[in-house]
């Protein structure tokens, strides 16, 4: 059983404090065993420090963590992708295209999820997914005027907002195609597995959100045509 530092350190602090009692008790009463008694803490406390001597001699050296940088950023992005267990594919890339890679992915709960380094910001992880909106919806949608449906989506847009992630909509209002969602992730030693375990659940909690607020819109504004 390992004991750490700190309990060695109390451990033989309390050794000494015992050993130097028994020494001025024995020297009290004059007792013929204050001489070997002496020696052999003496010897005790030398063999002691020569063991953590070698301890820390042969001790193993800390473990290298190497900094994140953006020439390894695709290697340890495929190690965490292969640690979370999601579904990853490589997408093929235009040598004079405008990303240095680019995969998809699809979390446990189906939500297609892209990621770039894209070579305009390229010290940034682009995540990236899109919500469309149904059919149904956008039967709805075509009941609105161009007016109510642009004042309709700012107020989406708005709600959506809060989330702190960039969104942008494709579709002339009152008609609403998709929504896009992108998060920039910047590259450096603060992005680890977990950090970027985060960064999904908080694209993948985007991706309810707008399609939740698209539905309860819809549902407000849900005109009858007339007969």
């Amino acid at each position: 059983m390992q004991i750490s530092s700190f309990w060695e350190g109390i451990l033989t602090s309390s050794i000494v404090a015992i050993g130097g009692t028994v020494i001025g008790w024995l020297r009290k009463r004059n007792s013929l065993w204050t001489s070997p008694v002496l020696y052999g803490i003496g010897g005790g406390t030398l063999i002691a420090f020569c063991i953590v001597g070698i301890r820390l001699l042969f001790a193993p050296p800390p473990p290298v963590i190497e900094p994140i940088t953006t020439e390894n950023i695709e290697r340890h992005l495929r190690i965490w992708i292969d640690a979370l267990g999601v579904s990853v594919k490589k997408d093929s890339i235009d040598a004079n295209g405008g990303v240095y890679f680019e995969y998809s992915l699809t979390l446990h709960d189906g939500v297609p999820v892209g990621i770039a380094r894209p070579k305009d910001r390229s010290r940034y992880l682009a995540l990236q997914t899109a919500v469309s909106v149904s059919p149904e919806h956008k039967a709805v949608m075509a009941t609105w005027s161009p007016e109510e449906g642009t004042r309709l989506v700012d107020e989406l847009l708005l709600e959506l907002a809060r989330g702190k992630v960039a969104y942008q909509i494709t579709g002339q209002p009152p008609q609403l195609d998709t929504i896009r969602i992108e998060k920039m992730v910047p590259i450096g030693n603060d992005l680890s597995e977990d950090t970027f375990a985060r960064y999904l659940d908080d694209i993948d909690a985007q991706f309810s959100l707008a399609r939740e607020e698209i539905r309860l819109l819809v549902a407000r504004n849900t005109h009858a045509k007339p007969r």
